[in-house]
């Protein structure tokens, strides 16, 4: 776990947030949370990271991967802004246990494209569809030991 997030990908700048760049952003997203006793959850758009990295003509996808590679999933880039990056409980980073440092979640169509323990967000110039035709795909890789 490296406890920084990279975009890149067919972007003007490729960028790198960790927790005190995340609560930098504008953008803030805050709510209590009923699961957590109450406590104050944190996050930002997806929008406002990919804003800040320069999205270049083009784009048609994106690619979310956890931090070690063990899970991918691919969305249309129109469904960026239907997604989050939680990154904070109270003050704190989000801990490994509830997905941290950094949880990917979507709502609407792509909703079961969440990552936990993201580690990189690609922009890409390829339309990925899966076979229902929902335009998601969700792979889950293997590395070799």
């Amino acid at each position: 776990m490296s406890g920084v997030l990279r975009v890149d990908g067919l972007v003007t700048i490729p960028c790198y947030f960790g927790f005190e760049s995340l609560r930098a952003i504008a953008r803030q997203l805050v709510e209590p949370s009923a699961l957590l006793a109450g406590r104050e959850v944190g996050a930002v758009p997806l929008e406002a990271l990919l804003e800040a990295a320069g999205v270049r003509a083009g784009a048609q996808s994106i690619v979310a991967e956890s931090d070690d590679g063990s899970y991918v999933t691919t969305m249309p880039f129109e469904s960026v802004r239907q997604c989050v990056i939680f990154y904070r409980i109270a003050e704190g980073p989000l801990p490994r246990g509830l997905g941290g440092p950094y949880r990917l979640m979507t709502s609407g169509r792509v909703g079961s494209g969440d990552v936990k323990a993201l580690g990189s967000i690609y922009v890409s110039d390829r339309r990925f569809v899966d076979v229902d035709d929902t335009e998601r795909v969700c792979v889950r890789v293997t590395r070799a030991a």
